[in-house]
């Protein structure tokens, strides 16, 4: 669940730290430096209060030099209001509504990752997990376009001094709930490094069948299940988020697998016989 109001307040007068970090295109760079304002997309039925807790955006923008600012949520639009403004949204809109956030005090990407009382919330509509040292021993994910590789190529110079990362999909969740995830700190199930075969795992549930398939030897290199609380009960057992509908997905996003698994719902399939 989301924080409290008091538990949020707690947590500014220790001085911790919610950064997120986020990306733009190129085209909006100086409209955001110059109106003092950043967007994140909301998922249908999303709130943007989810992000009261955040302080602080980090934002990039292919080669351009990193935003960053002391920054508060002020309030929810949609994609009407930030044409008016001269935002100049995608051919195809992340969503129909947004969380705007206000700029305040500029600072460095530095200086805040660095922080030890930060914790670190990535936005990537692709690739969703807690990131850990072991994440930059991989290559990096190359999907999303040219946003999500960039991202956290360049999150890697300061990643051995970020106390806590989490990657998360503001299109797909909202952030509400998002703070608990970084406090899950014990998988019960972790991906191994390695395996003997790479399989999918689509209508994912909470992971039965991949459990199983993991024990054999395999490692899952995509996951996908749209109900919210089996994907959360997922992510606690297995330490990663599924992505959401399967149908919203890029088929170029998903990597190279030996294994499709699909526990796909049977009842519509099913006929039951009551024995005479």
């Amino acid at each position: 669940m989301m924080k409290s109001k008091v538990a949020v307040e707690n947590d500014k007068q220790a001085g911790k730290s919610v950064v997120v970090v986020g990306t733009c295109r190129e085209v909006n760079y100086d409209w955001i430096v110059q109106k003092r304002l950043y967007n994140l997309p909301l998922p249908k039925g999303g709130k943007g209060e989810s992000y009261s807790a955040v302080t602080h955006l980090v934002v990039y923008a292919a080669d351009r030099d990193a935003l960053a600012f002391k920054a508060k949520y002020a309030k929810d639009v949609d994609g009407a209001w930030l044409k008016e403004n001269g935002y100049r949204l995608a051919k195809v809109p992340h969503a129909e509504r947004y969380a705007l956030f206000e700029l305040d005090k500029k600072t460095t990407d530095k200086k805040i990752l660095t922080n030890q009382n930060s914790e670190v919330y990535v936005c990537s509509t692709r690739w969703t997990g807690k990131i850990t040292p072991e994440f930059f021993d991989k290559p990096l994910p190359q999907c999303g376009g040219k946003s999500v590789p960039n991202i956290f190529e360049r999150l890697r110079p300061f990643f051995s001094r970020i106390p806590s990362a989490c990657a998360f999909n503001p299109v797909q969740m909202d952030f509400i709930g998002v703070l608990d995830y970084m406090e899950f700190v014990d998988v019960p199930f972790p991906a191994p490094k390695k395996g003997k075969f790479t399989f999918i795992d689509l209508f994912a549930g909470i992971g039965g069948i991949r459990l199983g398939y993991q024990a054999l030897g395999g490692r899952c290199v995509f996951s996908s299940e749209w109900d919210a609380a089996a994907a959360k009960t997922y992510y606690y057992n297995f330490g990663e988020r599924p992505h959401g509908d399967i149908q919203k997905i890029d088929p170029s996003s998903i990597p190279d697998f030996d294994v499709l698994l699909a526990g796909f719902p049977c009842q519509p399939f099913s006929k039951w016989r009551i024995a005479s």
